[in-house]
């Protein structure tokens, strides 16, 4: 197994397990934080990748990180919000959102069926 603490000293088997459970590997996650994220970003690293479908690059040369932040915090309650789905698995936290941005599309498509019907 690499040594995480060469990408960065405050990597604990902890975090490294988030990072592999996101599905990055050692040279992945190194570029994630060698563009400014924290050990403690896997998850936001996670969301960027298969939410934005952005990878660090973009985010290094043109994402605004407050901007994204911002709405990763916002992803978050809402998938908070559907914790208690009863499809939900607690070990893949990124393989439901397909149905979340879905349920937000159809909320989308109702509310202009009824603004403008």
């Amino acid at each position: 197994m690499k040594n995480y603490k060469n990408i960065h000293r405050d990597f604990t088997e902890e975090l490294i397990n988030d990072w592999v459970m996101q599905g990055f590997n050692y040279n992945q996650t190194a570029d994630w934080i060698n563009i400014g994220l924290n050990p403690t970003d896997a998850y936001y690293a996670g969301y960027l990748r298969d939410i934005k479908d952005k990878d660090c690059e973009w985010a290094l040369n043109y994402g605004d990180d407050k901007l994204l932040r911002n709405e990763y915090k916002l992803y978050q309650i809402n998938y908070l919000n559907n914790l208690n789905a009863p499809n939900h698995n607690p070990q893949q936290p990124f393989l439901t959102t397909n149905k979340l941005l879905i349920m937000a599309g159809l909320t989308i498509a109702a509310y202009l069926l009824i603004k403008y019907v």
